[in-house]
This record gives structure tokens, sequence and C-alpha cells, in this order.
């Protein structure tokens, strides 16, 4: 499995700080994906850096958790990626 790390802002420097409560579950780094197959389908889950915690702390999430948290980071991860496979095939 390919290890993608991104840096991903998701709030960018002019808004306010967030309260330490939002901070809690906010997320700064998308550290690597993974799906989990099942008999019937497969899940998605994403190991995420979060704000103010150390890097021992990541934990793995479902998509369903990450579109609760920040909806707007899982679609700029999303970007991310379709932009780096296009530059994989063009490279080729």
């Amino acid at each position: 499995m390919e290890q993608v790390l991104l840096r991903i802002q998701s709030r960018d420097e002019t808004s306010k700080r967030p309260s330490i409560d939002e901070a809690a579950e906010m997320i700064e780094d998308v550290v690597n994906k993974r799906i989990l197959s099942t008999r019937h389908s497969g899940n998605r889950e994403f190991l995420v850096k979060w704000c103010g915690h150390f890097a021992s702390d990541c934990t793995w999430i479902i998509v369903e958790e990450f579109l609760r948290v920040d909806p707007g980071l899982l679609e700029q991860y999303y970007a991310l990626l379709s932009r780096r496979q296009i530059f994989k095939t063009r490279g080729k």
C-alpha cells in the first residue's frame, strides 16, 4: 500500500483561531488511506493526525466520520490525489 502524506490546511490563515473544543476535532493531516474489504463491500478509512496532538495519536476514521468533522478537507484530499495520479500517468 502506497503511503500518502499530504499537508492540507482545513482552515485558511485568515480565519479566526478555533476554540479548544473545535480544535479537538480538527484534522491537521491525512497520513494514509485504506479500504477494508468485507464479503459484501469495502469500507474506506483514513489515518488522520489531529490538530494539537502528536503523530503517535493518529487514528483511523471511517469516511462518514471524516465527513462529519470536515467535509471540505475530504474534498481537498481527493482533489490532491486526482492531481497526483495525473502527474504519475504523464511521467510514464
